[in-house]
């Protein structure tokens, strides 16, 4: 489980550390940054279970049309947009370290370090990371266009390789997957309770401004068109 993450330039957060519990709830008012948490945790997933940064089907989009570019703080591709994982509230040097940079190739990893079961992998732009394989030595240099996790997908049936990429597989199995799920008022009406006046019926209206507090539940007169909530 994740205990703590720092997030740097990313969307509304400059510098943010938060600290994660089985349940964590976020409570703030809108443009707090709750949205930019959930977000930043959807796309350190993405990254480490499956997505590259680029490919053949273009840059990566967190929502359909939105790039990197859309969610760097500010609107500033100058910036690294940088995360620090802990596993742990043992406290220390975090677990994992992540730095995306905008280049000449369009956003890549120019530095990630993984720490796990007593191993250490650093990639940056002085430190390459390699390791045997079955059809010989691979090298992984910044700029890369994914994570290491991303790039050793291809060897994890590769005996020879298996033992040097173990730690990041650990690392991203331990890290899990996030998703960010917004509920329709439809969603949200499936858990009210049906009113038990005969001839009404429930139905959710949106009143705008950030969720939760977006909806309201109602319940209507089907014959004189009144109404209560």
């Amino acid at each position: 489980m994740i205990h703590k993450v720092r997030i740097e330039n990313f969307m509304s957060l400059k510098d943010v550390t938060v600290e994660l519990d089985a349940l964590t709830i976020f409570v703030g008012w809108n443009g707090s940054g709750k949205s930019a948490i959930f977000k930043a945790l959807v796309l350190l997933s993405k990254l480490l279970n499956g997505s590259p940064l680029r490919g053949p089907k273009g840059p990566l989009s967190l929502e359909p049309g939105v790039t990197l570019d859309h969610l760097v703080w500010n609107g500033d591709s100058g910036l690294p947009i940088s995360f620090q994982v802990w596993l742990s509230d043992a406290g220390g040097d975090p677990d994992y370290e992540l730095e995306l940079r905008k280049r000449a190739e369009g956003w890549s990893v120019t530095s990630e370090r993984i720490v796990f079961g007593g191993s250490s992998i650093i990639v940056d732009e002085d430190n390459a990371f390699e390791h045997p394989s079955e059809k010989g030595v691979r090298t992984y240099a910044v700029p890369l266009r994914a994570t290491l996790r991303y790039l050793v997908n291809p060897l994890t049936s590769d005996a020879t390789a298996r033992p040097a990429i173990e730690p990041i597989l650990m690392f991203a199995s331990k890290f899990g997957q996030a998703w960010r799920y917004r509920p329709s008022a439809t969603d949200i009406a499936a858990f009210v309770s049906r009113p038990k006046e005969r001839g009404r019926i429930v139905h959710v209206v949106k009143m705008g401004g950030a969720w939760p507090l977006s909806y309201r539940i109602c319940t209507t007169a089907l014959q004189t068109g009144s109404s209560s909530s």
